[in-house]
């Protein structure tokens, strides 16, 4: 999947004009943020459904996974209806670029919604090849259908070959899952798990603003030029994260079933720090990779986007620290601590913003914007795990924060290294720089990987 969305990103950034570039990401912010229009009852619903698993109770679990079906689709077509008179008024005031995007967005988003609630459905049931499955036929769509209909339509062919890109999986997924539930509306379903999903929302929603909010920031104070170079930064760092929360989302049925089962997690519990593990090793190869494969793809590819490279580096790293906390989410659903989180989250998103906003304004540099931005990316980090320490009992937070944090913190070190040499020596230093600082994570990652002791 990130390879796909790698690769997606690439060949459709070449294909399209920047202006135009610039507004198919921004349309790809507001579909994913159309995820979360369920507020927060898809999640609950299937943390219902694996604590049933969990109790050996599978016709509850299959009536819980149809709940969380229905609940999801309520606001789903709800939005989808909005949106769709909403580009009809754009049509007809002569608007058609806004009637585009909106249109897009409301089928999108719909066909989204149907997909998630299959994949947490296939989760939940244990069923993780086919889930994996289902997610590469829509990879497939990405490498193939999405350039070219970019290629033969421009920006309108994107955005509808990217939008009908969430079908397939659908239907793969289909003869594992009750097709009737995933397409039957549940309004009663959608109120009952209201309640317990809005703290859920809000957790997501902070993360999601989180790593969006910066791109607001430049786009207002250094134009749509910058706004471009920061973007494919924004879609390398989300790719990279994808890894984190892939693993994070199928990690969650499993933390479900051992809290119900055992009654408590602690660290010995496998799909939560062994998940940790493996994404900060992960991370470790991935984040200095994104900086070489990019470095590589914009001389050979990108020309226009050769600047971008320093914040590549550093926006990856930043996204590397809020990766490897996010993907011990499920630790904190388990035991009703990510009620907590919120707060914290909106405390890094302020501190973000406005050390932003205060080193664009004052440099003009997207490098450092970038740079300040990592703060606030620590500082979420580190609330983070300490709430997971806290959720996993560990003897000491301090420790374990400090633990989980050494490969993002040494990726950050890496980084603004790579954006300084990138500074003195230009694009070829970088690449020297990125190899240098591929073979130097990827030895410091493997440390990740020894097993927790108690």
């Amino acid at each position: 999947m990130v390879v796909g969305q790698a690769l997606r990103t690439v060949v459709v950034a070449g294909l399209l004009r920047p202006a135009d570039f610039g507004i198919l990401n921004l349309t790809n912010v507001l579909t994913n943020f159309t995820t979360y229009v369920d507020v927060g009852t898809g999640v609950v619903g299937q943390q219902h459904a694996s604590g049933a698993r969990g109790r050996g109770d599978q016709q509850a679990a299959l009536e819980q996974l149809r709940a969380m079906a229905g609940a999801r689709l309520v606001p789903a077509l709800a939005l989808a209806g909005l949106l769709t008179s909403g580009a009809l008024l754009a049509w007809a005031l002569g608007q058609s670029t806004a009637a585009v995007v909106l249109g897009f967005v409301a089928l999108a988003g719909l066909l989204q919604s149907t997909w998630f609630s299959a994949r947490g459905w296939l989760r939940v049931t244990g069923d993780f090849r086919h889930a994996m499955v289902a997610q590469l036929s829509q990879v497939l769509v990405w490498v193939t259908l999405v350039p070219l209909a970019a290629w033969r339509f421009g920006l309108v062919g994107a955005l509808g070959a990217m939008a009908l890109s969430y079908l397939p999986p659908v239907l793969v997924s289909a003869p594992r899952c009750d097709v009737k539930a995933l397409v039957t509306p549940r309004v009663g379903a959608f109120r009952a798990l209201l309640p317990a999903g809005v703290p859920v929302w809000l957790l997501l929603v902070t993360a999601f603003l989180l790593v969006n909010a910066e791109q607001l920031v430049v786009g207002a104070t250094l134009g749509t030029t910058a706004l471009g170079l920061y973007g494919i930064a924004m879609l390398a760092a989300n790719a990279v994260v994808a890894l984190s929360d892939g693993a994070a989302a199928a990690a969650h049925p499993q933390t479900i079933e051992a809290y119900e089962r055992d009654g408590r997690i602690d660290e010995m519990t496998p799909s939560v720090t062994r998940v940790m593990r493996v994404v900060e090793a992960a991370f470790a190869v991935v984040v200095p990779l994104s900086w070489l494969g990019l470095a590589v793809v914009a001389h050979l590819y990108l020309t226009d986007y050769l600047a971008a490279l320093p914040v590549v580096a550093i926006v990856c790293a930043g996204a590397s620290a809020v990766g490897v906390a996010t993907a011990s989410n499920s630790a904190l659903l388990a035991v009703g601590l990510h009620r907590r989180l919120p707060r914290m989250t909106l405390i890094a998103i302020v501190l973000k913003v406005a050390l932003a906003w205060l080193v664009a304004s004052q440099t003009g540099s997207t490098a450092a914007v970038a740079a300040a931005c990592l703060v606030g990316s620590f500082f979420y980090a580190a609330s983070h795990l300490r709430l997971v320490a806290r959720a996993l009992g560990a003897p000491s937070w301090t420790r374990f924060v400090i633990a989980h944090l050494r490969v993002p913190l040494l990726l950050a070190l890496l980084a603004l290294g790579s954006a300084a040499v990138e500074a003195w020596r230009g694009s070829s230093g970088f690449v020297v720089a990125a190899l240098v600082s591929l073979v130097v994570a990827s030895l410091a990652g493997g440390s990740a990987l020894l097993p927790a002791r108690r």
